[in-house]
């Protein structure tokens, strides 16, 4: 079956990584189309709704790993999903199952990711870096129990367990240090630079993060450090800042601009 014909691949990427102590492992979910004009090849919708007769195929969470020198060393991990064509129900009124539902791709995928390593390379310790499409509690909760490092970046304002919300309570702590950073952009228009160097204020606190779940209810409490980096320059454009989950300990600017490099 298909699982058996990626096995060994997997198997492959991690003994490339088995050198390395500390692994960035990048998972992100994207789309394979087919064209399937005529709807017969038992695909599943990718794209809206509205679009599901002519564009056909799969969503796909990868694992990619992502060696110290920025080198790709290749997948650990994929997890294929076919949707059906129904709309996707709003989370707050989605009653089903975690496991019923799309979103816990970032799970499966990153308990395969974790498997492969320990059964082939069981020095070497991910650091799994995702998107805000991960910040999810959920998936929050399924990542902090495994023997990992992560960094999500922030989608949503969270709830603290004392008083306050968590992007307010960062924003409002002190500076640990200015730093030029280079940010990818991979919207920028044909002729332009792909990356900016800009200055951004960096800012890093440990905060009890309250998890709900989609009506309101509490879940857990999650000891998370917040990385904050917002641009200090004026460009017209709307200026960057970012917040980004993670469960390392940082106290210097050193180790907050860790933090943000991992995840560039």
């Amino acid at each position: 079956d298909d699982a058996a014909v990626a096995a060994p691949m997997f198997a492959a990427t991690a003994r490339r990584c088995a050198h390395v102590s500390e692994l960035v492992v990048a998972i992100d979910q994207s789309t394979v189309s087919i064209v399937d004009r005529s709807a017969c090849k038992g695909l599943g919708r990718v794209g809206t709704v509205t679009q599901h007769s002519s564009r056909r195929g799969f969503a796909v969470m990868s694992a990619l790993a992502v060696l110290p020198s920025g080198q790709s060393a290749g997948l650990l991990a994929q997890q294929w999903h076919s949707r059906g064509d129904e709309r996707t129900k709003v989370s707050h009124y989605d009653n089903r199952p975690v496991e019923q539902r799309e979103s816990d791709l970032w799970r499966l995928c990153m308990e395969a990711m974790v498997k492969v390593l320990g059964e082939t390379a069981p020095l070497c310790r991910p650091w799994v870096q995702m998107d805000r499409g991960a910040d999810i509690s959920h998936v929050l909760i399924a990542v902090s129990r495994l023997a990992i490092d992560f960094t999500i970046r922030s989608s949503s304002n969270r709830c603290l367990e004392s008083l306050g919300y968590a992007h307010d309570q960062i924003r409002r702590s002190r500076v640990l240090g200015v730093a030029t950073l280079r940010i990818p952009d991979s919207h920028a228009p044909a002729g332009r630079p792909r990356a900016s160097a800009l200055k951004f204020a960096v800012r890093a606190r440990r905060l009890a993060i309250r998890l709900n779940n989609g009506h309101g209810k509490r879940l857990c409490t999650l000891p998370l450090t917040v990385v904050h980096i917002r641009e200090m320059s004026t460009r017209g454009a709307a200026s960057i800042e970012w917040f980004l989950l993670t469960n390392r300990c940082v106290a210097t600017l050193d180790e907050a601009l860790k933090v943000v490099s991992n995840y560039t």
